[in-house]
């Protein structure tokens, strides 16, 4: 059986522990890792809402890999830029496309509404901005 030399092992153990410390300190490089809709308190959904509440995450998930929505109806363009708004029942998605030669924004947004929140309205985004 061969052995590794111990110089070759403590460089493998180096080099896991620095590429571990190198990732990225932006929030939406994995998003998935983070619960979708951070900071909402989904427990006082009431029960009819769950549905309309199931659709807008359904929604929001096909946003955030750049496909239009299932659920919601094409409603407006902003103008001046490519983004593009939806209505859902109880939410509205907004999905971001600006670019204004020195930014650029990218990324979906949606407003929950009081029909779904039981309260006040609940704002989510993922843009990323770039300024240049």
């Amino acid at each position: 059986m061969r052995r590794l030399p111990l110089a070759s092992l403590l460089c493998f153990i180096t080099f896991l522990a620095f590429s571990g410390c190198a990732l990225p300190t932006n929030p939406h490089f994995f998003p998935r890792a983070r619960p979708l809709f951070a900071g909402f308190d989904e427990s006082k959904v009431r029960p009819g809402a769950k549905a309309a509440l199931a659709q807008a995450k359904a929604d929001f998930e096909l946003a955030r890999r750049g496909k239009e929505p299932r659920h919601a109806k094409y409603a407006s363009t902003i103008p001046h830029t490519n983004s593009r708004v939806y209505q859902g029942k109880g939410y509205c998605l907004t999905i971001v496309h600006k670019d204004l030669g020195v930014s650029h924004s990218d990324g979906p947004k949606i407003v929950l509404d009081a029909s779904i929140t039981g309260g006040k309205p609940f704002c989510y985004c993922e843009i990323d901005e770039v300024v240049d």
